[in-house]
């Protein structure tokens, strides 16, 4: 792992491993500049983001769960998976690419996932707010919006859709 960047954000990062899982974080007392962390895991299948900050991962072989709590943005540019969860509850984005037999999304706020290069062949996707979601089922898929989020599915999707108020969901 390496980090670069403003010296003053490097002396606040807080990395440390906790029970397997890999924490980093700025100290509470103070901000300072950017800093980008390069890690290179042997593998990875979740990823959290808590706060603001933007997370790219290359690769992912296996089942998946991504998810960010906040203003975050979150990049996956290739996923071989049976399952892949992807949530965010706040103002964050999120962009994954690859395949994947059952997807599961999640969005509460105004966040936006971008899952169009993401190969599906089911999913279930829940929206409550002014989020959206783009993506790909070749089979079934069940859609619930509750307000003016709206979700957009191609590639053959078969939806089961219950809206409760302006969203709209298209699948095709």
């Amino acid at each position: 792992m390496t980090a670069e960047g403003d010296p003053t954000a490097l002396d606040k990062l807080d990395i440390r491993v906790v029970k397997g899982d890999l924490r980093i974080a700025r100290q509470k007392s103070g901000s300072g500049g950017a800093a980008r962390i390069h890690v290179v895991p042997p593998h990875i299948s979740d990823a959290t983001i808590t706060g603001a900050g933007n997370l790219s991962v290359d690769r992912v072989d296996g089942d998946v769960d991504l998810s960010i709590v906040g203003a975050g943005n979150l990049i996956l540019r290739s996923m071989k998976a049976n399952d892949a969860e992807l949530s965010i509850a706040g103002a964050g984005d999120m962009r994954v690419a690859g395949s994947a037999q059952r997807l599961k999304a999640s969005i509460a706020g105004s966040d936006d996932i971008d899952a169009s290069g993401l190969s599906a062949t089911s999913g279930a996707i829940s929206i409550t707010g002014t989020g959206s979601l783009r993506g790909q089922a070749r089979g079934d898929a069940t859609v619930e919006i509750l307000g003016p989020g709206d979700v957009e599915l191609t590639g053959g999707a078969r939806c089961k859709t219950r809206a409760i108020g302006p969203g709209e969901a298209r699948c095709s």
